[in-house]
């Protein structure tokens, strides 16, 4: 093993402990059963992420293909007994990575990021629109958007507004008619 490999497997280890770190309690599985722990369930989590969803991230097959490569390069140096092709540029990407997970600044911590947004947006529009219906419509038959059940409907005041509306209008006709023909006589 040359100094290299060797380099790389100390930063590939720091790099690993994160991820188990960061998902320490979340199970990822390999298609035969095996759990998956560190880099692995990166990978994993990497790619339960919608296609949609990824698709707004610029570099996410980029950077999900250099990380596998990564790993990949890894589990050479370790397992076979050839030389592997571990470059300085190998150990500059590594130590990049390393980097952006501390920093989250690494794919899946964006998506994660715009997950949260996303849900705090929905969140807060919901309450707005709770507090709007509340406030400008408390007799409203219809119910704020995203709270599930609508508000019991209320026929009895429904029928007191068409009656009064009723009246109402028979009123305002009557007094056009009466108006006219005292200006008209």
């Amino acid at each position: 093993m040359n100094e290299i490999e060797t380099l790389f497997l100390d930063e590939y280890k720091r790099v690993d402990a994160i991820c188990r770190d960061l998902f320490r309690g979340d199970r990822y599985y390999r298609t035969d059963g095996q759990e998956l722990f560190g880099v692995s369930a990166y990978l994993a989590a990497m790619n339960e992420v919608p296609y949609a969803r990824r698709a707004r991230f610029d570099s996410w097959d980029v950077e999900y293909d250099r990380i596998k490569r990564l790993r990949d390069l890894r589990n050479s140096i370790t397992h076979d007994i050839a030389a592997s092709a571990c470059s300085y540029d190998d150990l500059e990407s590594l130590e990049a990575f390393h980097r952006q997970l501390v920093g989250a600044t690494d794919p899946y911590a964006a998506y994660c990021r715009a997950q949260r947004e996303a849900e705090r947006q929905k969140t807060a529009a919901a309450q707005t629109a709770s507090v709007y219906y509340e406030v400008h419509c408390p007799e409203s038959t219809v119910s704020p958007p995203c709270q599930g059940t609508p508000a019991p409907k209320k026929t009895g005041n429904r029928l007191l507004f068409a009656l009064l509306v009723g009246v109402g209008a028979g009123l305002a006709v009557f007094l056009a008619i009466l108006i006219a023909t005292l200006v008209f006589r």
